[in-house]
Protein backbone atom coordinates (compact mmCIF):
# COMPACT_ATOMS: atom_id res chain seq x y z
CA UNK A 1 0.00 0.00 0.00
CA UNK A 2 1.45 3.26 -0.80
CA UNK A 3 1.12 6.70 -0.01
CA UNK A 4 0.17 8.21 -3.65
CA UNK A 5 -2.69 5.12 -4.00
CA UNK A 6 -5.92 5.80 -4.47
CA UNK A 7 -8.15 5.70 -1.86
CA UNK A 8 -11.83 7.23 -0.51
CA UNK A 9 -12.54 10.13 1.48
CA UNK A 10 -15.94 10.67 2.33
CA UNK A 11 -17.12 8.57 -1.44
CA UNK A 12 -14.48 10.97 -3.21
CA UNK A 13 -10.96 9.59 -4.43
CA UNK A 14 -7.93 11.29 -2.60
CA UNK A 15 -4.54 9.65 -2.03
CA UNK A 16 -3.59 7.23 0.90
CA UNK A 17 -1.61 9.72 2.13
CA UNK A 18 -4.01 12.96 1.91
CA UNK A 19 -6.33 10.84 3.69
CA UNK A 20 -4.34 10.64 6.42
CA UNK A 21 -3.81 14.22 6.79
CA UNK A 22 -7.80 14.99 6.54
CA UNK A 23 -8.45 12.06 9.02
CA UNK A 24 -6.17 13.52 10.95
CA UNK A 25 -7.63 17.43 11.02
CA UNK A 26 -10.94 15.98 10.73
CA UNK A 27 -10.58 14.39 14.36
CA UNK A 28 -9.30 18.26 15.71
CA UNK A 29 -12.08 19.39 14.21
CA UNK A 30 -14.64 17.29 15.83
CA UNK A 31 -13.18 17.52 18.99
CA UNK A 32 -13.35 21.15 18.90
CA UNK A 33 -16.29 22.17 16.90
CA UNK A 34 -18.64 18.91 16.55
CA UNK A 35 -18.00 19.59 12.64
CA UNK A 36 -16.27 16.54 10.74
CA UNK A 37 -14.77 17.51 7.66
CA UNK A 38 -16.57 15.94 3.90
CA UNK A 39 -15.32 16.00 0.12
CA UNK A 40 -17.01 17.83 -2.48
CA UNK A 41 -14.60 17.05 -5.24
CA UNK A 42 -11.60 14.98 -4.97
CA UNK A 43 -8.26 14.18 -7.26
CA UNK A 44 -8.41 12.61 -11.04
CA UNK A 45 -11.50 14.23 -12.00
CA UNK A 46 -12.59 15.56 -15.33
CA UNK A 47 -11.71 18.79 -16.52
CA UNK A 48 -14.06 21.41 -15.36
CA UNK A 49 -14.86 25.52 -15.60
CA UNK A 50 -14.11 26.07 -12.24
CA UNK A 51 -11.23 23.96 -11.25
CA UNK A 52 -9.47 23.73 -14.77
CA UNK A 53 -7.09 20.78 -14.51
CA UNK A 54 -5.95 20.88 -10.99
CA UNK A 55 -8.18 17.72 -9.82
CA UNK A 56 -7.18 15.70 -13.22
CA UNK A 57 -4.10 14.19 -11.14
CA UNK A 58 -3.14 13.05 -7.48
CA UNK A 59 -2.90 15.13 -4.16
CA UNK A 60 -6.05 17.88 -4.36
CA UNK A 61 -9.12 17.51 -3.01
CA UNK A 62 -11.92 20.32 -2.15
CA UNK A 63 -13.33 20.03 1.55
CA UNK A 64 -15.84 21.09 3.46
CA UNK A 65 -17.58 21.50 6.61
CA UNK A 66 -21.31 21.38 7.31
CA UNK A 67 -22.86 25.37 7.45
CA UNK A 68 -19.79 27.14 6.22
CA UNK A 69 -22.44 29.80 5.04
CA UNK A 70 -23.06 31.21 8.36
CA UNK A 71 -19.79 30.31 9.77
CA UNK A 72 -18.02 32.37 12.25
CA UNK A 73 -14.95 34.11 10.22
CA UNK A 74 -12.74 33.04 13.54
CA UNK A 75 -13.92 29.27 12.96
CA UNK A 76 -12.84 29.46 8.81
CA UNK A 77 -9.59 31.03 9.67
CA UNK A 78 -9.05 28.68 12.29
CA UNK A 79 -9.87 25.56 10.54
CA UNK A 80 -7.69 26.51 7.83
CA UNK A 81 -4.92 27.36 10.11
CA UNK A 82 -5.28 23.57 10.87
CA UNK A 83 -5.24 22.51 7.57
CA UNK A 84 -2.19 24.18 7.15
CA UNK A 85 -0.38 23.58 10.44
CA UNK A 86 -1.92 20.26 11.68
CA UNK A 87 -2.54 18.84 8.20
CA UNK A 88 0.65 20.16 6.71
CA UNK A 89 -1.84 21.20 3.30
CA UNK A 90 -1.69 24.16 1.03
CA UNK A 91 -5.05 25.21 1.72
CA UNK A 92 -7.40 27.98 0.69
CA UNK A 93 -10.70 28.74 1.81
CA UNK A 94 -12.84 29.88 -0.86
CA UNK A 95 -16.43 30.98 -0.36
CA UNK A 96 -18.61 33.88 -2.31
CA UNK A 97 -15.62 36.38 -1.72
CA UNK A 98 -14.11 34.59 -4.52
CA UNK A 99 -17.41 34.14 -6.42
CA UNK A 100 -17.45 30.26 -5.22
CA UNK A 101 -19.42 28.43 -3.44
CA UNK A 102 -17.53 27.78 0.46
CA UNK A 103 -15.07 25.22 0.49
CA UNK A 104 -11.40 24.75 1.19
CA UNK A 105 -9.07 23.75 -2.09
CA UNK A 106 -6.45 21.91 -0.81
CA UNK A 107 -3.14 20.72 -2.42
CA UNK A 108 -0.77 18.00 -1.25
CA UNK A 109 3.00 19.79 -0.36
CA UNK A 110 4.16 16.53 -1.95
CA UNK A 111 3.68 17.40 -5.62
CA UNK A 112 4.68 14.34 -6.73
CA UNK A 113 2.02 13.15 -9.46
CA UNK A 114 0.27 16.30 -9.58
CA UNK A 115 -1.04 18.89 -12.24
CA UNK A 116 1.77 20.38 -13.46
CA UNK A 117 -0.11 23.24 -16.12
CA UNK A 118 2.57 26.33 -15.54
CA UNK A 119 0.40 29.47 -13.96
CA UNK A 120 -2.81 27.17 -12.67
CA UNK A 121 -1.91 23.65 -12.20
CA UNK A 122 -1.49 21.93 -8.44
CA UNK A 123 2.08 22.61 -8.54
CA UNK A 124 1.94 25.85 -9.24
CA UNK A 125 -0.69 26.73 -6.47
CA UNK A 126 2.12 24.81 -4.11
CA UNK A 127 4.56 26.99 -5.45
CA UNK A 128 2.40 30.19 -4.37
CA UNK A 129 1.27 29.06 -1.29
CA UNK A 130 5.25 28.41 -0.14
CA UNK A 131 6.19 31.90 -2.28
CA UNK A 132 7.63 34.50 -0.22
CA UNK A 133 5.42 37.41 0.57
CA UNK A 134 2.94 34.37 0.68
CA UNK A 135 0.41 32.68 0.91
CA UNK A 136 -0.88 33.62 -2.31
CA UNK A 137 -4.50 32.65 -3.32
CA UNK A 138 -3.08 29.94 -6.15
CA UNK A 139 -5.72 31.61 -8.98
CA UNK A 140 -4.15 34.87 -9.36
CA UNK A 141 -0.32 35.09 -9.17
CA UNK A 142 0.76 37.32 -6.30
CA UNK A 143 -2.74 37.64 -4.81
CA UNK A 144 -2.39 37.46 -1.17
CA UNK A 145 -4.66 34.04 0.33
CA UNK A 146 -7.61 35.25 2.10
CA UNK A 147 -5.60 34.01 5.53
CA UNK A 148 -2.48 34.92 5.56
CA UNK A 149 -1.03 32.26 8.12
CA UNK A 150 1.13 29.58 6.93
CA UNK A 151 2.93 27.96 9.32
CA UNK A 152 7.25 28.41 10.03
CA UNK A 153 8.70 26.22 8.33
CA UNK A 154 6.25 24.72 6.31
CA UNK A 155 6.66 20.97 6.19
CA UNK A 156 5.17 18.24 4.10
CA UNK A 157 2.35 15.62 6.35
CA UNK A 158 4.82 12.63 7.60
CA UNK A 159 3.23 9.89 5.88
CA UNK A 160 3.15 6.58 7.84
CA UNK A 161 2.21 3.53 6.26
Amino acid sequence: MGQFDRVLFDGKYITRRQRQAFNFVSKITVDRYNLALHCYQGSWMPKTDWSGTTHMKAGVADLYVYGMSTMKDETLDEITRLLRREGRQAAQLRGPFCNMPWHWHICDLETDRMDEHTGYGAVWQVGQYRAPGGPYNGLDAGVKSHNSYRPDPIRKWDYRS
